[in-house]
């Protein structure tokens, strides 16, 4: 990967599995060409993570880590995923601008956007995901 003028290079089998454990304190979303490559196993492993979901190209971890093949994130909240109990959740924030970013959901994210009706002042990243196969939505705040 290039940042810049700097050259990063991630190799690996690409035929790699992924640790799979829950969900920990810092969300790390791969590159997209981390993902294209197969090599989502050996970033978690550079990361010390795993995957919440051996289908999921999210990456978990304990501790922060830099890295510039993935945008991370300090999991805030594990918040209901029904639309009514979410609205409520965002709402108690005062949550009024939301990213929502999504992974294995087929939600119409700006279907989503529109029926929670927020009206706060504050900002928030939402992902809505899965977890060990149960629909998951994690609030998110930028960490890097």
């Amino acid at each position: 990967m290039l940042r810049g003028s700097a050259v990063h290079e991630l190799t690996g089998p690409g035929d790699t599995e992924a640790t799979v454990a829950g969900v920990a304190g810092y969300l790390y979303d791969p590159s997209p060409a981390v993902v294209r490559a197969h090599l989502v196993a050996e970033l978690a492993a550079e990361l010390n993570g795993a995957l919440a979901d051996p289908t999921i190209a999210y990456v978990y971890a304990t501790e922060p880590v830099e890295t510039p093949f993935a945008r991370r994130y300090a999991v805030i909240d594990q918040l209901p995923v029904t639309v009514k109990k979410l609205r409520t959740a965002l709402r108690a924030r005062d949550i009024g601008s939301l990213t929502i970013l999504k992974r294995g959901s087929a939600l119409d994210v700006e279907r989503l956007r529109h029926d929670l009706k927020l009206t706060g002042t504050a900002t928030a990243t939402l992902t809505m995901t899965r977890v060990a196969g149960a629909p998951t939505a994690l609030l998110l705040e930028p960490d890097a």
